[in-house]
């Protein structure tokens, strides 16, 4: 009797009583919502796959990056799916040991614009750069994002919108993103990448910090290390054709 009282208080221990709130943005191919309300993606599936076997309830709520991030650093929600790490982030987010997927960031420019990025900010301190708002650029870019002209935008498409106008001479983001939204329109294929990136960035799921979240934290890793080894991650990566760790 002992022994099932203390495996029902353990068991209680690890999966919270309440619904656990995962919080996401629109991340092409790692977090999207459709028409009929449903989450999609890569971070979604790994979401829904470990919540299954931790037989965890949970759900998935999407709102614009910056009000994800501002609901986790105030105790509104849970966990979040998909953020870059950084050192700010930190403070607040509990990131899971291993990331789900990389992105490079890169600065877009129009064809033939000829604009000179060799990894170093001041050879385009005279230039405008667009940002998107509530993305992490990685602690570098941080550093001397104050000595350069940026101007933030509420998403990737306003950003590369912005730059098909001339608006602005560069546009700060990743290849995914560009791909997904030329799929609508095409005047976006006009835009290319410059080398070298600005940085690589792994997505994490990250869980909200203190004693509330910290056991399905350590769950989830240790499911998400399973299904690392299994292969289960990389059929999902494959699937949506993104990086396998």
């Amino acid at each position: 009797m002992k022994a099932i009282c203390f495996l029902l208080l353990f068991i209680s221990f690890i999966v919270p009583a309440k619904t656990v709130l995962f919080v996401t943005s629109e991340f092409p191919l790692i977090s999207e919502e459709t028409s009929e309300q449903e989450h999609t993606g890569l971070g979604v599936d790994i979401v829904k796959l470990i919540a299954t076997r931790l037989d965890l309830d949970y759900k998935i709520e999407s709102y614009p990056l910056k009000r994800a991030l501002s609901m986790m650093e105030h105790g509104e929600a849970d966990a979040i799916i998909g953020p870059y790490r950084s050192n700010e982030r930190e403070e607040y987010l509990d990131y899971a040991k291993l990331p789900f997927y990389i992105d490079a960031l890169t600065f877009f420019t129009k064809e033939n614009e000829n604009q000179v990025w060799d990894g170093s900010y001041a050879s385009i301190a005279s230039l405008h750069i667009g940002l998107i708002r509530g993305w992490s650029y990685g602690d570098e870019f941080n550093a001397v994002e104050s000595k350069l002209s940026v101007t933030r935008l509420n998403n990737a498409y306003s950003c590369l919108q912005m730059l098909i106008l001339e608006r602005i001479d560069l546009c700060a983001t990743h290849q995914r993103q560009v791909n997904a939204l030329a799929k609508h329109n095409s005047s976006l294929n006009k835009l290319v990448p410059l080398s070298p990136v600005i940085a690589v960035n792994h997505g994490y799921i990250a869980f909200a910090k203190g004693e509330n979240m910290k056991a399905v934290k350590e769950r989830f890793d240790e499911e998400f290390a399973l299904l690392l080894q299994s292969g289960e991650v990389a059929k999902l990566q494959a699937k949506y054709d993104l990086t396998v760790m």
